[in-house]
């Protein structure tokens, strides 16, 4: 057997420990250094010039009154620069910050980015540390222009001879401590969290592991269940060893993906559905088997439904500031069925648009309310005083067919007025 030689293990782990400190010290004094660049700010006035061109053709015109840079509530720590407040042509008027609290490569007010390069604040149109693909859309320096100084501005700006006092190439060149620390900072953090994703993936995933037994675990309301509720379900894996691993749905750290997942019945995205072509039965069925695990049993868990909670429909005109909309017209038929799975006598309602189109299947007890909303649409107020108010869209018909089995033991209630009108209102 081949011995370990413990004194190499040491020394590798003095090494590792020295390269961390190491990289810790550069990453500090990248983000020092970045800080250091706005410190030459001072609460003033500054002046500049702003690209009224294109990417491909740049024309740069020179601004001091109509659109001053205002800098203030300049914020320093250890003599360095960590905030301040920016305010320019209405563009940007909030305080900015680094856009990074590790690894910054510009400073930021939402979606502005702003950096510093010599004596000179920058404004760019794209991130550089995404790419080197950005504009230099305005630049500006501390003080104010003397009279010859804006004359030559002025007629370089006629012969589009305007441009900035640094090339883009040096701006790159400047940035790119800056930005490659932000990149290798974010490529270190995808690297941990794609690690930290595999361990918590091996740790809590049933696959390779000796699973005995499947459950599901389901979360609804049992006494009150029918169109309308919601329910849901996670699912339990139990090991040989006794281990329990939960769904995360259910308070634990599995994972859904690791089960062939069926369900049957009258559902829609979590929730009871009253559409017809989702209504598959008086239930909602849900199979689970491991995908991991061919001798591992199969599970199911029905969810049957009571059908004896209020159930509301509307079919009510949209408003508008012209003419509300008419409310739908309907006919709904009513006749007794039996539940599929408990053989209880129950009423189903079927609704037809005008159109003759089943829209919904509702099934209740007899003493479970269906109520139905076919108003019109209300006219909001009109703020355009050449045009009248608009009138309120007109209630829709409803017409109820009811089986002579149903007779007249069923609870329905409607309700299809009008909408108001609008009301004229002079502009502001």
């Amino acid at each position: 057997m081949k011995k370990l030689n413990i004194q190499s293990i040491k020394q590798s782990l003095m090494l590792l420990m020295v390269v961390c400190v190491s990289y810790n010290t550069i990453a500090q004094n990248t983000y020092t250094d970045f800080l250091k660049t706005a410190n030459f700010l001072k609460e003033k006035s500054m002046y500049g010039y702003f690209n009224q061109g294109t990417n491909e053709e740049p024309k740069y015109r020179h601004y001091e009154s109509s659109r001053k840079l205002e800098i203030s509530n300049i914020e320093r720590v250890d003599g360095n620069v960590v905030s301040f407040k920016m305010d320019f042509a209405y563009i940007i008027t909030d305080v900015l910050k680094p856009n990074a609290s590790d690894f910054p490569t510009y400073w930021t007010a939402g979606s502005s980015v702003v950096v510093f390069y010599k004596e000179y604040l920058i404004i760019l149109s794209a991130d550089p540390a995404i790419s080197d693909d950005f504009a230099i859309q305005q630049w500006f320096m501390l003080g104010k222009m003397g009279v010859k100084e804006k004359i030559t501005a002025d007629m370089n700006y006629s012969s589009n001879k305007i441009k900035p006092p640094f090339t883009k190439e040096e701006l790159i060149a400047h940035l790119k401590p800056f930005v490659d620390a932000s990149r290798a900072n974010k490529k270190n953090k995808e690297a941990n969290a794609k690690a930290a994703a595999e361990a918590h993936l091996a740790k809590y995933s049933i696959k390779g592991k000796d699973v005995v037994k499947i459950e599901i675990e389901t979360k609804y309301n049992s006494a009150s269940f029918g169109v309308g509720s919601t329910f849901e379900y996670g699912i339990i894996a139990t090991l040989k060893d006794g281990t329990v691993i939960k769904t995360k749905n259910l308070g634990g750290e599995g994972y859904m993906e690791d089960y062939n997942i069926d369900l049957a019945g009258s559902y829609e995205n979590g929730k009871v559905s009253s559409k017809p072509f989702k209504y598959l039965g008086d239930y909602v069925l849900i199979s689970v088997s491991s995908k991991h695990h061919a001798t591992v049993k199969k599970v199911e868990k029905k969810l049957v439904f009571t059908y004896d909670q209020t159930v509301a429909l509307n079919f009510n005109g949209q408003w508008s500031t012209s003419n509300g909309d008419n409310g739908k017209s309907i006919r709904i038929d009513v006749k007794v069925v039996k539940h599929s799975e408990t053989s209880a006598e129950l009423l189903e309602y079927k609704i037809y648009d005008d159109m003759g189109k089943l829209i919904h299947v509702v099934k209740l007890k007899r003493d479970a309310l269906l109520k139905v909303s076919c108003n019109g649409g209300y006219a909001d107020k009109q703020y355009n005083a050449e045009r009248k108010a608009g009138n309120g869209g007109n209630g829709g018909n409803i017409t109820l067919n009811v089986d002579s089995s149903v007779g007249d033991n069923y609870q329905f209630d409607y309700s299809n007025i009008g909408g108001n009108g609008g009301v004229n209102t002079k502009n502001s």
